[in-house]
């Protein structure tokens, strides 16, 4: 971090915000969850090399088989880990072998649910005119949008139409490379503060 001219090594930044103006917290995520429940076996860090005693991604795979292809070196599909029914999703970044790579930390003994992509676009447009509906009329938007959503809009050939969605509003802020909600990191989400005009 730079700060008063100097570098800090192991340190973070907090912004506080204080406003008049009227603001709500956007979290949108496109993501659907699929009936499909896997247990990691063996993993280390951001690694996973075993699902339900199998190799990972063959064990994916399979399991995937009749949603539709696996994809590699990414793939469509995502994990989430569920705290009191609420998702925290676990973004793949790659598939090397048999080991799966995740923008997360995951740990043996979790049960994931694995997750199909859904409509992005269409729900990055209903989550973003919600939030300027609540504070009647957006006049700035920060956002942090998690880079899964943007490799997922490449991969699909649609950046030029969430790069649309992102700019109906006055709209400032970067790829990250996931969020905090709460105490858990997720993946595959828009985590933003819409701002209101005032009256």
């Amino acid at each position: 971090v730079w700060a008063a001219g100097e570098a800090f090594s192991d340190a973070a930044v907090v912004v506080v915000i204080e406003s008049a103006l009227p603001f709500v917290v956007v979290q949108s995520t496109h993501v659907v969850p699929t009936e499909i429940k896997t247990v990691v076996t063996a993993a280390s860090g951001r690694s996973i090399s075993e699902l339900d005693g199998f190799p990972a991604a063959s064990r994916l795979a399979s399991l995937v088989a009749h949603l539709g292809p696996l994809g590699a070196p990414r793939t469509p599909y995502s994990f989430a880990r569920y705290v009191d029914g609420i998702p925290y999703v676990r973004s793949i970044t790659d598939i090397d072998g048999e080991c799966l790579q995740l923008a997360s930390a995951v740990e043996p003994g979790q049960v994931l649910r694995i997750m199909r992509p859904g409509d992005l676009i269409g729900q990055t447009v209903r989550d973003l005119a919600d939030a300027e509906a609540k504070v009647n009329g957006m006049s700035a938007f920060l956002a942090f949008s998690c880079i899964g959503r943007h490799w997922e809009a490449a991969a699909r050939g649609i950046e030029r139409e969430l790069g649309v969605a992102y700019a109906t509003y006055p709209t400032v802020g970067f790829q990250s490379f996931g969020e905090q909600s709460g105490m858990l990191l997720c993946n595959h989400t828009l985590t933003g503060l819409a701002i209101g005009g005032g009256t």
